[in-house]
């Protein structure tokens, strides 16, 4: 519970701090950073 909550908060700070509502990235967004080191690791 503690976790969520310390997300949530996290979030909300950001929102506050940077004047935009919150946008949902998606599941792989982290895939979409460095796809050559995602297509090294699947390969491996």
């Amino acid at each position: 519970m503690m976790a969520v909550a310390h997300s949530l908060l996290v979030i909300i700070y950001h929102v506050l701090r940077d004047k935009k509502p919150y946008e949902e990235l998606g599941a792989e967004y982290l895939d979409h950073l460095d796809t050559e080191k995602t297509q090294r690791y699947y390969v491996r």
